[in-house]
């Protein structure tokens, strides 16, 4: 696991930074059979990074399929809501910008983590003027 150290100069890290810059190191192993899995898999991601930070104070939620509705995949410390999507369709892409949206009142920052093989973000990205939304495609 490498440990990103990366500080931008001359301001102080904001916590949606520091979750993001974790979130550079993270790959899922192989294959992600569904987002279930992915989810799992960046939930313990960070759960591992704060550890061997000593960051105690940072919380990863799993909200369950069942309590998911309305709600993102993750919760981080109550302040990021992160929905993990595997796109598939310019629809799965057209249903992440109406989540995001609705999180947003919720949230004081979100991430959407997306894992899309076939380029599909590449070729229509999602138009996003919000600083504190932020997109990582995998």
């Amino acid at each position: 696991m490498k440990l990103s150290a990366y500080k931008p100069a001359g301001k102080p890290m904001s916590f949606l930074d520091e979750i993001l810059i974790w979130l550079k190191d993270f790959e899922p192993f192989g294959k992600p059979k569904n987002e279930e899995e992915l989810v799992k898999q960046i939930a313990q991601f960070l759960i591992a990074r704060a550890k061997t930070l000593g960051r105690t104070d940072i919380k990863v939620d799993v909200i369950s399929s069942v309590a998911r509705r309305g709600k993102p995949d993750l919760i981080i410390s109550d302040k990021v809501g992160v929905e993990v999507k595997i796109i598939r369709s310019v629809a799965d892409r057209d249903r992440l910008r109406g989540q995001l949206e609705r999180y947003r009142k919720d949230f004081p920052y979100i991430i959407a983590i997306c894992y899309d093989k076939k380029g599909i973000l590449r070729k229509e990205p999602l138009e996003i003027t919000d600083p504190n939304v932020r997109i990582i495609v995998i």
